[in-house]
């Protein structure tokens, strides 16, 4: 900038002055409005020649310093990916000084920690294995049919129909296709509220009708997914403490950071990665949160980054 100035700037300022002075001899005319088109072009051209000189380098002074503001990890659309195992909690502390795994130092944002007494938060993925061979149904009166794919699993269940529909015998098909009509039939909300009903309430259960639930759930796959996938349980420490069941969408505070669980699916290093991207991220005069996001990514030069918590 002062290259610029010293450069460039000498040219413009004598540019501008020879077009000040030209428009001024018009304010020698005679004719009124020449004197003020005059005057006005000439103030208009010294208020460029300010823009220019003073106004435009305080301007890019200020948009570089916002830029190195909110350049640094973590911003708002960053995300930090947790890999957790099945019923082995992971602890997590905020704003420690760690290695990340690009081999670089961090002092913001999550890392681990082995001693839960010093975390902000722990992650938990709690296995679930529902009862879904119908124990505690009277199934006195049941099909056979239908007897044998109350011992099967969902995935067993789904290809048995599938086969009975292809390959099976007259009865074999009529019987899949109303077992499948039926329980396409079934609203998700209460085939999930009779898969999931403990022995005693079973008992009050017609089997026809549990049959047909786990046969909604053999052929809904998201269904299926909530009944059988782990669920993630978060703990969180301090003065703010809290025990809650986070799914995909649903939104965390851990220390000062404010969290949305963008995905939660099977992958990494271990037998899920959460997927957490920051919805809330203090920063010096409050700019992460106060600037749209749209403006942090253009101040910040790059995407939305994002970094496995080590």
């Amino acid at each position: 900038m002062t290259g610029t100035d010293t450069g460039v700037g000498k040219t413009l300022v004598f540019a501008y002055l020879v077009l000040v002075l030209g428009f001024l001899v018009l304010t020698l005319s005679n004719f009124i409005p020449l004197v003020y088109f005059g005057a006005l072009v000439s103030l208009s051209m010294v208020g460029g020649l300010i823009g220019d000189l003073v106004l435009l380098p305080l301007l890019l002074i200020l948009l570089a310093l916002l830029g190195l503001l909110v350049r640094s990890f973590p911003g708002p659309g960053d995300l930090e990916i947790v890999e957790l195992a099945v019923d082995r909690p992971v602890h997590v502390v905020t704003d420690h000084i760690h290695r990340a795994p690009d081999g670089t130092w961090s002092a913001q944002g999550l890392s681990l920690v082995e001693d839960p007494r010093g975390a902000a938060a722990s992650f938990t993925l709690q296995a679930r294995e529902p009862e879904l061979t119908g124990a505690g149904l009277d199934v006195s009166g049941l099909d056979p049919r239908d007897a044998a794919l109350l011992a099967l699993g969902l995935d067993a269940m789904r290809r048995a129909l599938e086969a009975a529909t292809d390959s099976g015998t007259r009865e074999d098909k009529i019987h899949a296709l109303n077992l499948d009509y039926a329980g396409r039939g079934l609203e998700p909300r209460e085939a999930q509220r009779l898969l999931l009903s403990s022995p005693a309430e079973r008992a009050r259960i017609p089997a026809l009708d549990f049959v047909r639930a786990k046969a909604h759930a053999a052929l809904n796959e998201g269904l299926a997914r909530q009944l059988l996938e782990p669920q993630l349980n978060v703990v969180t420490y301090g003065k703010e403490a809290s025990r809650q069941r986070v799914g995909q969408g649903g939104s965390l505070r851990i220390g000062r950071y404010g969290f949305v669980v963008r995905e939660l699916a099977r992958g990494g290093r271990r037998d899920y990665r959460l997927v957490l991207s920051y919805d809330r991220v203090p920063s010096l005069l409050g700019l992460k949160t106060i600037l749209p996001d749209v403006f942090q990514r253009a101040f910040r030069f790059r995407r939305s980054r994002q970094r496995v918590v080590s």
